[in-house]
């Protein structure tokens, strides 16, 4: 087996790959990258890498490596994330893994960044266990705690309720584009590991299909106290139901009915895709989940009569903006976080300042 750095003529074996494995439970998932692999890379990063494993000339297995601008420490940094590991179940083994990562180390020695962030499903107990061995060559796993990402039920009819009085919700074109991004980078430099962007960055593929008039604002005395982009990255980025196994399996019709009773929508049918909107760029002054809620209201308010199954929204478990999803329906899923690093990044790694809360765009991992 050989790595290379994946191009368009990958395209087609990256995107099989993605799709076939299959995310086991009670509902099997699989994921899609359609119609261009390529097309959702420009979001993970200002600098985007696709190390795919060939074997007779088709793509096995691949793995990704990004760089982005985030706030270490509250400075922006040029940082590294990992994301994206997937192999074919014929050449899962250690062999492959191992010289996986001696190509990404590879790639390391472009010393763009010191080390890097990444997310493994809390229930993948295999992947926590060779990942984090720091075996054969393999780099250190420091972790982080939990990664919390919540999908909230856009299938029930739900009143409005207002908590806050003194607060109001515009969406983002009644405000400039400055404004909104100024705010942001208040707030984000304020956590661990936060996005920095500027102006452009809304303008380019690192937003791609966002808008500014997706932004939702929370306003106190003209001020803006709070932002949540709404995303909608379905044209490059799917999400398909495969299966329901167990209990959801053997009485679906039965559950449907209960769930019509309850004024939910019905389970999606096995073939179907899941639609979801991202909760992105989430920035709230003083951390306070009132204003979260309000935002996350209002944005309830204006899909709740759509065809949108979920609105999907990650937080780590130290936020104190947990407090905010506790008044919605929303099924939650639980990962690791860790920071990566070889010989190289250590130092770096001890440096980093635990006191802040971690932030890490769920639309963007």
């Amino acid at each position: 087996m050989k790595f290379v750095v994946a191009d368009q003529s990958h395209n087609a074996g990256l995107r099989f790959v993605t799709s076939a494995i299959h995310m086991p439970g009670r509902i099997v998932l699989s994921y899609r990258r359609e119609p261009d692999y390529f097309h959702g890379a420009g979001i993970q990063g200002i600098k985007h890498q696709t190390i795919a494993g060939i074997q007779d000339d088709e793509v096995v297995g691949y793995g990704c490596r990004s760089l982005r601008p985030m706030y270490i420490n509250g400075h922006p940094s040029m940082f590294g994330y990992l994301s994206g590991l997937r192999s074919l179940p014929k050449i899962r083994g250690g062999y492959a893994l191992v010289a996986g990562y001696r190509f990404l180390h590879q790639l390391h020695a472009d010393q763009e960044t010191p080390a890097y962030i990444t997310t493994i499903i809390d229930e993948n107990d295999y992947a926590k266990s060779v990942l984090t061995s720091s075996r054969f060559g393999l780099p250190q796993y420091m972790d982080w705690g939990r990664y919390i990402t919540y999908a909230v039920n856009f299938n029930r009819r739900r009143r409005r309720k207002w908590k806050r009085k003194d607060i109001s919700i515009a969406q983002g074109d009644d405000f400039n584009l400055q404004e909104i991004v100024s705010f942001l980078n208040r707030i984000g430099s304020k956590r661990q590991f936060y996005p920095v962007y500027d102006e452009n960055d809304f303008h380019s593929e690192r937003t791609r299909d966002f808008a500014a008039a997706d932004f939702y604002i929370a306003v106190q005395q003209d001020q803006i106290v709070g932002v949540v982009g709404v995303w909608d990255q379905t044209k490059y980025k799917q999400l398909r139901i495969i299966a329901y196994q167990g209990v959801l399996h053997h009485y679906r019709k039965i559950i449907n009915f209960g769930l019509a009773a309850g004024g939910y929508r019905p389970l999606p049918s096995p073939g179907e895709e899941l639609k979801i909107r991202y909760a992105a760029f989430v920035g709230i002054d003083q951390d306070d989940p009132d204003i979260l809620t309000e935002l996350l209201e209002a944005i309830y308010h204006d899909y709740q009569a759509g065809d949108d199954h979920f609105l999907c929204i990650g937080l780590h478990e130290k936020d104190p903006l947990n407090e905010s999803l506790k008044k919605f329906s929303a099924i939650r899923y639980f990962s690791r976080v860790y920071i990566v690093s070889w010989d190289d990044g250590r130092q770096f790694c001890r440096n980093l300042e635990k006191t802040r809360i971690p932030y890490l765009e769920l639309a963007a991992l």
